[in-house]
């Protein structure tokens, strides 16, 4: 008799949630850099779609760090991952749980935005893959921002709406013209005002800022050694991690083994196949 067994050990945080850690992480301390402080910071609860057809979501929370001269957007849980991994691997611990803490529907995402950084006009985009860490530039995008009628508060802030079609994608904003900072979370700027809210017409990602603090703090980016890459090689990477995982993992990762093994114990025998392993398909935010 045969047996299928769909095995999915991604030794990455771009597809998976595998408790053993071999390589590099990412926001390990020892790395870590000072490039500005900051005068406000924004924490943002992100929920997204998982799987368009059973219709489940993700949730992370991210924190935007603004400062005089650059800003940071970032995965909390990304940063507490690597913080729990940083510590366990400088004791005696022999198998590293570093999300046990985490509920089912949470996940952390592993890119981090910079703008402004490393020079004026500059956006800095990082992006993890199978323990690899990804690195672009591009110029910090121009969205066509069209003022629609309608306010509401946002933690105690009046806050005003625009709408903007940006790379595929068709983006609602709230924006609060008292916090007088032309950014938001994401790559979202060029509006009069902090934005504190965004949402896509088909509700598949949802941004909404859930606490803000002006507290100075460091602002951090990490010395690694990165892949430098296009901003279309990561679309690229990202449409892979759908449509096959395993080419994603020999392509760019190394580190993984994805596959069905099929056992047959009559014979004592068992076989690996690769044919058909795909993930259900989660809309980017940016898709050109």
């Amino acid at each position: 008799m045969k047996h299928i067994l769909t095995l999915l050990l991604i030794l990455s945080t771009i597809a998976g949630n595998a408790q053993f850690i071999v390589g590099e992480r990412y926001h390990m301390p020892d790395k870590q850099t000072t490039i500005d402080y900051s005068v406000l910071s924004v924490n943002y609860h992100y929920k997204y779609m998982n799987d368009t057809v059973k219709k489940s979501y993700r949730n992370d929370l991210f924190a935007l760090e603004i400062g005089l001269k650059s800003s940071r957007f970032y995965s909390l849980y990304a940063k507490r991952i690597d913080s729990i991994t940083y510590v366990q691997l400088h004791s005696d611990a022999e198998r590293i749980q570093n999300k046990s803490w985490m509920s089912r529907d949470q996940y952390a995402n592993y890119f981090d935005i910079l703008m402004n950084y490393p020079a004026k006009n500059i956006l800095l985009y990082i992006f993890q893959v199978c323990e690899t860490s990804y690195r672009y530039y591009e110029e910090i995008p121009k969205m066509d921002w069209q003022v629609q009628e309608g306010t509401k508060k946002i933690l105690g802030y009046e806050c005003k709406t625009a709408t903007t079609e940006f790379r595929g994608n068709r983006f609602t904003v709230w924006y609060a013209p008292a916090l007088e900072y032309s950014l938001g979370h994401w790559k979202f700027n060029g509006l009069p005002g902090l934005v504190l809210e965004v949402y896509d017409d088909r509700r598949f990602f949802h941004f909404l800022a859930k606490s803000i603090d002006s507290e100075k703090k460091p602002i951090y980016t990490y010395k690694h050694n990165y892949k430098e890459v296009s901003r279309k090689e990561i679309l690229k990477m990202q449409e892979l991690m759908y449509k096959s995982p395993s080419e994603l993992s020999e392509k760019y990762g190394g580190k993984t083994f994805m596959g069905t093994i099929i056992i047959d114990r009559k014979k004592g025998t068992s076989t690996v196949s690769k044919e058909g392993l795909t993930y259900p398909y989660i809309p980017p935010l940016e898709k050109q």
